[in-house]
């Protein structure tokens, strides 16, 4: 049995077509389109900042781990090993103590290019001993910001990361 078409004169209302199905109105579609553009214009904000807050992270979290890496290759070899932070660019060198010959260990780290965080650090390099352990005088912080969100990694005289 095949179902009538019935149409509305104002245009606002749903229509039967001919298939039996119905369908929706222009008012109805621009609203829920409406509707969707207004909650992503709230919700994209919280979505960046989620983003931001993950780089950020990402990028302490490399630090670290780079740090940690510099101090077991440190006690590794018995060697004095270096971890360059120079403007945000990092790297971990280690010296031969017969050769003096120097060694890059891992690659080097562009935190800026990788996590687009910016890093700074109250002093340009951390040197470990042949033990692993840290020989500065003093902590070393190390700052990295991305947008208005930053966070800090303070290291020990001897060379602990502290969160």
């Amino acid at each position: 049995m095949a179902r009538r078409l019935s149409f509305n004169r104002s245009g606002l209302g749903r229509t039967w077509l001919a298939d039996g199905t119905r369908g929706f109105t222009l008012i109805e579609t621009l609203l829920v389109i409406v509707i969707i553009g207004t909650l992503t214009t709230f919700a994209f904000p919280f979505l960046r900042k989620g983003q931001e807050r993950a780089s950020l992270r990402s990028a302490t979290d490399a630090i670290a781990g780079m740090h940690a890496i510099a101090r077991a290759v440190a006690s590794h070899r018995a060697r004095r090993t270096v971890f360059e932070l120079g403007s945000g660019v990092m790297v971990i060198r280690s010296t031969d103590p017969l050769t003096g010959a120097v060694d890059s260990v891992g690659a080097v780290e562009n935190m800026n290019q990788r996590f687009t965080v910016d890093v700074t650090s109250t002093r340009d390099s951390l040197v470990f001993d042949a033990r692993g352990l840290g020989t500065e005088t003093s902590e070393t912080y190390i700052y990295v910001r991305r947008g208005s969100l930053a966070d800090t990694l303070r290291v020990t005289r001897l060379g602990r990361v502290l969160n």
